[in-house]
């Protein structure tokens, strides 16, 4: 891991605001090379986005979900995986808090194996997904349909 494989944000990368804040503690996270990254969420007030802060850059996402895939291994699939319960967990109990209005949608950026785009549908959002890793989202694709699942980095523009 090099220092440059992470992004410090110093705006939101949605509205451009600059009014940026540290949403929760420092979270520590295992990263594969080995050792510790140190990241929070942060949050906009401005558009009330919510993004991990540094963030991997997208040459180091690339390099580590082809290195994953590579390998055959997946993150939130193994039964006795740690990260799969803790997921599971985490939407069990924010289930009554998070609902959509009919015919709302949602972009899920990095939406891995679907886990998130199935527990927002069940709760009434047209979901789409976006990931890098074209390994995990071959069943997405065929679940949800190619017009509603892209692979790829998602760019933009500000002001646009």
């Amino acid at each position: 891991m090099k220092a440059a494989d992470f992004i410090k944000l110093e705006k939101c990368p949605l509205c451009g605001g600059r009014d940026i804040r540290d949403y929760k503690d420092k979270i520590a996270s295992t990263i594969p090379e080995g050792g510790k990254h140190l990241y929070s969420l942060s949050y906009c007030p401005s558009c009330h986005h919510l993004f991990t802060n540094p963030r991997p850059s997208s040459e180091y996402l690339v390099r580590f979900y082809n290195k994953i895939s590579k390998n055959g291994t997946v993150l939130t699939t193994e039964r006795d995986n740690l990260l799969l319960k803790l997921v599971k967990l985490s939407y069990f109990l924010s289930r009554n808090f998070i609902k959509f209005k009919k015919g709302e949608r949602l972009l899920d950026v990095g939406c891995g194996n679907g886990l998130y785009l199935d527990f927002t549908e069940a709760r009434g959002a047209k979901v789409y997904g976006n990931d890098v890793d074209e390994h995990q989202l071959k069943p997405l694709i065929e679940k949800f349909g190619r017009e509603k699942i892209r692979i790829g980095e998602l760019r933009y523009r500000m002001g646009e």
